[in-house]
């Protein structure tokens, strides 16, 4: 999200809110705060909060009810490239064929231009 515009609100619980592109909006309440705490210290706090959140990695065990949105994707691709937020794989793609056939430890793969290809099909 590309920020437009930041506001902020200096009540009893200061409010920062950032407006982005398409009517986006994310508000961060802070705790009580002193009268002293000028736009710029509010925004830098409200940044951080952000930051904290965003790299705020729930367990994975927290998947939604399956076929909602809430459940989780799975990630069939290696372990240690997992992005937070997914699933382990059900089958070990080390190991179990995928629907090409193919394994991650054996992708039938022999030269470059073999990199976008699948298995019975040439560019």
């Amino acid at each position: 999200m590309q920020i437009l515009k930041t506001i902020v609100d200096h009540g009893p619980m200061p409010v920062v809110e950032f407006h982005g592109q398409g009517g986006e909006e994310i508000q961060v309440r802070l705790n009580a705060r002193s009268a002293a705490d000028d736009d710029e210290t509010l925004i830098e706090v409200a940044k951080v909060m952000m930051l904290h959140a965003a790299a705020f990695d729930q367990p994975v065990e927290s998947s939604g009810k399956l076929g909602t949105t809430k459940q989780k994707p799975r990630w069939e691709g290696p372990p240690e490239n997992r992005p937070s937020g997914y699933l382990p794989a059900n089958d070990d793609p080390d190991r179990d064929r995928d629907a090409a056939g193919e394994t991650l430890t054996n992708p039938d793969k022999r030269k470059l231009s073999d990199a976008l290809t699948t298995k019975n099909k040439k560019p």
